[in-house]
């Protein structure tokens, strides 16, 4: 490539240097032929090594353009060429510097761009028109479109152009720090140089042209030695940009090897691939099946229509599976460098996320067990009381008939003797039916709610009325215990409500969080609260919107 160029900066110095029809100055081909030079480099880097086609063929325009902003400076048939060049070569070098690491172009990149063509085609040709070729610093026989030459209409002009190139400029700064600012870290870091050198373009580039314009000891020779300069730092700065870029995900890769969590995988994958909407979900073998880094069950048609799927497999069998933008995994190099340098980091990923799936599995069996254990005490104790207690009452009462149709005597002491030890059989089963309540609700529903909020260290508002709940006060206590910790867990809430109240014949309890919504109805903890409640003959019914949080109401018939 280096060959190439040489070979090209030579032949355009024969050829500019020896051509009858133009007069160009050396000092002005040796700074075209650099910065030509260097600015196909990059052009061809940035299509090559970084894929991007749009940035890089504006790179190499610009610089192309730049090349013919000396021509006929001495005077010749081209000169208002070279004025003219000198404003138009910045329009692709700003759509580049708009279009580095950067899908898009918004409606304010696009009036940018229409604005500043406008201004310099129409200023230009206008600043033609109405001067002389020695008023803009060239020979004053050069080919010159002059149809009406004034010298106070030309400084006024020249101010109204100088004026505008200083609000071009500040507009694509503003652009340009609006980017980084709005930008993840990760790329904000990357793009600072680039951005830091695009500024001083920007800016350099209005402060010259106005100083060649109004300054009369301003020459063009060095115009066009510090706009040289000046691409040299734009340069420096894109390449401390892509070392940046790779510096930072040298140190992500160093990094995630300690920090290989799910997602730790996911947040270097929306860097790498600068996608915030992606998602990674791993293979789980023994269930056939996707799963999310808590372990779930993924379902592969739950993501939106504008997404897209990239598997990682590894020895015949999928490892796992990206979701992400379109246009992101349609650039498969990109995807398969990226694969490359983090397929073990994602392997032990997928690890990790079988052995949650085992944990939810674990998790989802115990709380069953423990519901079948809840459900089968209940009914021990409900056959007690209803059974074998109602039947002592009634031998009792039978012993206590006996005792008093007979005389005093042994016979009745006797019988005493057999009602205190139905008495004392009673009192033992009560004893054991109050043993399946819980020791919190001693005080009440509300203080033992409280109590939970206080341990999780959450901010509760509780509005509980006091009601007599009976046996449904249990099934209250259960599921509200479950529901706080499955806000602590999941919903990131900074405040959580709960009412509790009876209207007419109907029990309504109201929890809802400030959370970050998108609760799974299908997880392990809302689906045993929805066992629970529906169990004790309630309603269960739930809400949950991203970005505004979680709604459950359970409804009870209560007379």
């Amino acid at each position: 490539m280096l060959v190439a160029l040489g070979a090209f900066g030579a032949a355009a110095y024969v050829i500019l240097t020896q051509s009858p029809l133009i007069a160009l100055h050396p000092y002005f081909l040796a700074i075209e032929t650099v910065v030509v030079a260097a600015f196909t480099a990059t052009g061809v880097m940035l299509i090559r090594v970084q894929h991007q086609v749009a940035t890089g063929v504006s790179f190499i325009v610009a610089g192309f353009l730049f090349s013919t902003t000396g021509v006929d400076v001495l005077g010749g048939p081209f000169t208002f060429v070279s004025m003219l060049a000198s404003g138009i070569y910045t329009l692709p070098l700003g759509y580049g510097v708009l279009k580095y690491r950067n899908k898009w172009l918004t409606l304010e990149h696009k009036s940018w761009l229409v604005v500043a063509f406008s201004f310099i085609v129409i200023g230009t040709a206008l600043q033609g028109i109405l001067s002389k070729p020695e008023w803009n610093k060239y020979s004053s026989d050069a080919w010159w479109p002059t149809l009406y030459a004034d010298p106070d209409l030309y400084q006024a002009l020249v101010s109204v152009l100088g004026a505008g190139w200083c609000v071009i400029a500040v507009w694509m700064c503003w652009i340009q720090l609006r980017r980084v600012v709005n930008e993840n870290p990760f790329d904000r870091k990357t793009l600072l140089p680039f951005t830091i050198g695009s500024i001083i373009l920007a800016a350099s580039t209005a402060i010259i042209s106005t100083s060649l314009a109004l300054s009369p000891s301003f020459s063009l020779y060095q115009a066009y030695a510090l706009l040289g300069l000046i691409m040299a730092v734009l340069l420096l700065s894109l390449l401390a940009s892509l070392v940046a870029r790779l510096l930072l995900q040298s140190k992500l890769l160093n990094d995630l090897p300690y920090l290989a969590t799910p997602t730790a995988v996911r947040d270097y994958l929306r860097q790498a691939l600068n996608d915030r909407t992606l998602e990674v979900f791993y293979w789980d073998p023994p269930a056939s099946a996707y799963v999310v880094p808590d372990g779930r069950p993924y379902n592969t048609q739950s993501h939106s229509d504008d997404s897209q799927e990239y598997v990682i497999s590894g020895t015949g069998e999928p490892i796992a599976i990206i979701v992400g933008h379109p246009a992101v995994l349609r650039d498969w190099r990109r995807l398969d460098e990226v694969r490359s340098v983090s397929y073990g980091i994602i392997a032990n990923a997928q690890l990790q996320a079988i052995l949650q799936a085992r944990v939810t599995d674990l998790a989802a069996s115990r709380q069953e067990l423990v519901h079948e254990r809840e459900l089968a005490a209940r009914a021990l104790a409900r056959d007690l009381h209803d059974g074998v207690q109602q039947t002592l009452y009634a031998a009792r009462m039978d012993v206590m008939s006996l005792q008093a149709a007979i005389h005093p005597g042994s016979i009745a002491d006797s019988l005493g003797s057999v009602c205190e030890k139905i008495d004392k059989a009673i009192d033992q089963i009560r004893a054991t039916t109050r043993g399946y309540r819980p020791l919190e609700l001693t005080g009440g529903l509300q203080p033992a709610i409280a109590n939970i909020a206080d341990q999780l260290k959450m901010r509760v508002d509780l509005d509980i009325r006091r009601i007599d709940l009976g046996r449904l006060e249990e099934v209250l206590y259960y599921a509200l215990k479950e529901l706080l910790l499955n806000i602590f867990k999941h919903a990131s809430a900074q405040s959580v409500r709960i009412q509790l109240a009876k209207f007419g014949d109907l029990l309504v309890l109201e929890v809802t969080d400030n959370g970050i919504g998108t609760a799974d109805p299908a997880g392990s903890g809302l689906a045993g609260v929805r066992m629970r409640i529906e169990d004790s003959g309630g309603i269960f019914e739930m809400s949950s919107t991203a970005g505004e949080g979680t709604r459950v109401i359970a409804r009870w018939d209560f007379v």
